[in-house]
């Protein structure tokens, strides 16, 4: 059963390892063709590759005509959901980081002691039969791992009401199919990296006597700050955005975002996502140090979109938009 028989290099380091970093190549490679096959307008392959990588207004507007793609690529292209159902993303976050804070609550009791158990012998690749005791672990383990995943909860319920009850979306806004599976499974995955190495490599490496460095709560207390404050930002652009669609006949129009920091970008409420996630490492750090590949593939996910986005509105409104405004970093890019 065991993949690694390390224990300082457990299977389930080796598993989500290969996945955060599969991602990560998968973003670069993207965003490499799609750039490279912008001048082939009427291509097979542009067709392919911008299905996958646009949604809401973006896909509205970079369809290409079936007539112009042969039958398989155009089921594929043709494999879209309602761009509303990034909700969907938000609601297994939220109850992943429900259930994970609850066995963490509750360490004490039976069955949270069996979960823990069989999850760390996931980790490990090989079974773990000792009982936990509180004393077991240190307390920072179960601390750090407790107000990670309260933030994740916290940020997936907001971001899951902004998108039923404060998002406007076009009739006919969708993403491709495989955007949706990407984001359950990035959710998924983040909530189990929160606790891989903060509690189930500790637990799996009893015997092992790893030494644990729990973080400074001064890094603590700035990554909460960091993570409410850019989870802040984050909503007022959100609601700015909304606010643009405030009738019915805005609905599926657009207009030029202002405010907040639209000011200095065009996709703010990415650079504030990618704030919330690098402020919930500084809770995870130097434990949790895969955290870093989360930051790492949810900064090049959102870098790139935040980068076709900037495209979109200077075609649309050419000179009219603000010369001044980069795509997601003030004054970088």
């Amino acid at each position: 059963m065991a993949l690694v028989s390390f224990c300082w290099l457990p299977a389930g380091w080796v598993v989500l390892g290969v996945a955060w970093a599969s991602l990560v190549v998968s973003v670069a490679l993207l965003a490499v063709i799609d750039g490279a096959v912008t001048a082939n307008s009427s291509s097979s392959a542009r067709t392919a590759i911008r299905s996958v990588t646009t949604w809401g207004k973006l896909a509205d507007t970079d369809r290409v005509s079936p007539t112009s793609t042969n039958r398989v690529v155009g089921v594929l292209s043709g494999l879209r959901v309602p761009k509303r159902w990034f909700g969907h993303f938000y609601a297994v976050g939220l109850c992943c980081s429900v259930v994970w804070l609850s066995l963490v609550l509750a360490m004490d009791s039976l069955p949270a002691q069996t979960a823990w158990q069989y999850a760390a012998a996931w980790w490990s690749g090989h079974a773990c039969h000792h009982r936990l005791e509180p004393a077991s672990l240190e307390c920072a383990q179960w601390r750090n791992a407790g107000v990670g995943l309260v933030l994740m909860g916290w940020q997936t319920l907001r971001r899951l009401y902004e998108c039923y009850f404060v998002a406007v979306y076009a009739k006919d806004s969708s993403m491709h199919a495989s955007h949706y599976i990407l984001g359950m499974l990035f959710y998924f995955l983040a909530t189990l990296t929160v606790v891989g190495q903060t509690i189930l490599e500790p637990i799996a490496q009893k015997e092992c006597k790893a030494p644990t460095q729990p973080t400074h709560p001064v890094m603590l207390l700035l990554g909460v700050a960091g993570a409410i404050g850019f989870g802040e930002q984050q909503r007022r652009c959100h609601a700015i955005l909304a606010a643009l669609r405030s009738t019915p006949s805005q609905k599926d129009t657009y207009d030029i975002p202002r405010g907040a920091w639209f000011r200095w970008v065009s996709s703010p409420h990415y650079l504030a996502e990618i704030g919330v996630y690098a402020s919930i490492g500084m809770v995870l750090l130097p434990q949790c140090s895969m955290w870093a590949l989360v930051v790492l593939f949810t900064a090049a996910n959102l870098t790139f979109g935040a980068v076709k986005t900037h495209a979109w509105y200077k075609h649309q409104f050419g000179d009219k938009y603000p010369k001044n405004r980069k795509a997601i970093f003030p004054g970088l890019l």
